[in-house]
């Protein structure tokens, strides 16, 4: 029997004692036989068993993902209070990657684009940076507007790939199917965010150049510039109220999640 199978609890008939939830559809497994097929997709038991479930993975990495989810929880209010939620983002993102997972190559996968994405908006605030510094000597122009792309598409991969990760955790988990797919809905908006609040500080310049007696902003750019910014606006704000919820109610989850490891894990050596 693997290593996975060992820490299952097991009746006097060599069934599944514990709520085990179906990698593949998250059916509940309790009362199968370990060379059984699960009762609603039909795969193997032993598919669940082998493949490493995530109550099945080490206590630190279930750990870190529950604090990376507090964090998350904390950046919308200490954004709008104290301005600190920049950096207790930061810090569940850092949180998230210090580990890669085993046996679950698709959160392994997206583990290393938020890192890779971290990295890129890193470079991109700092090429900038050195790009405005030349703005002086004429060397600013299409430099900036790279740097500008690589901290757009950096920030999309960083932010859709926190809330996928989640997604993946909540499949391996066997969380509600609608939990799920309400992470992929704020993965998708998650994502979208930056290039949408890009275009709208490109039209505010736009306006604002105008305004101050520049070129002025034909009838139907102006209308569409107040159109975008009452949609990323009002938008930008119930995201953040909405993702709260979300990683709060995360959180909650993987602390049930983390018992339930640790159960599996307690019986494990009460085995020997």
């Amino acid at each position: 029997m693997s290593e996975a199978a060992s820490l299952i609890a097991l009746d006097g008939e060599g069934r599944i004692a514990a709520d085990l939830p179906c990698v593949t559809c998250g059916y509940l497994l309790r009362m199968q036989p370990t060379d059984g097929a699960c009762p609603e997709c039909g795969d193997p038991v032993r598919k669940t068993l082998d493949e490493g479930n995530v109550r099945l993975m080490p206590l630190d990495w279930l750990r870190r993902v529950q604090a990376a989810a507090v964090c998350f929880a904390l950046t919308p209010p200490l954004l709008l209070v104290f301005g600190l939620g920049v950096l207790a983002w930061l810090l569940g993102v850092v949180t998230l990657c210090v580990e890669t997972p085993k046996n679950r190559p698709g959160i392994a996968r997206t583990q290393r684009a938020i890192a890779f994405g971290g990295l890129g908006v890193f470079f991109g605030i700092a090429g900038m940076v050195v790009v405005a510094q030349s703005i002086g000597s004429g060397g600013a122009g299409w430099p900036m507007w790279v740097m500008v792309g690589v901290l757009v598409l950096a920030s999309s991969v960083t932010m859709g790939g926190v809330f996928l990760y989640t997604v993946l955790f909540g499949r391996a988990a066997g969380w509600s199917k609608a939990f799920v797919r309400f992470g992929q809905v704020l993965t998708v908006v998650a994502a979208a965010l930056p290039p949408a609040y890009t275009a709208g500080v490109i039209l505010m310049g736009y306006a604002l150049n105008a305004a101050f007696g520049g070129t002025p902003m034909s009838d139907w750019l102006e209308w569409v510039t107040n159109a975008v910014w009452v949609v990323i606006g009002l938008g930008g704000l119930a995201f953040l109220a909405t993702q709260t919820v979300y990683w709060i109610v995360v959180a909650v989850r993987m602390r049930r999640v983390r018992r339930e490891a640790a159960a599996l894990w307690a019986a494990k050596r009460a085995a020997g």
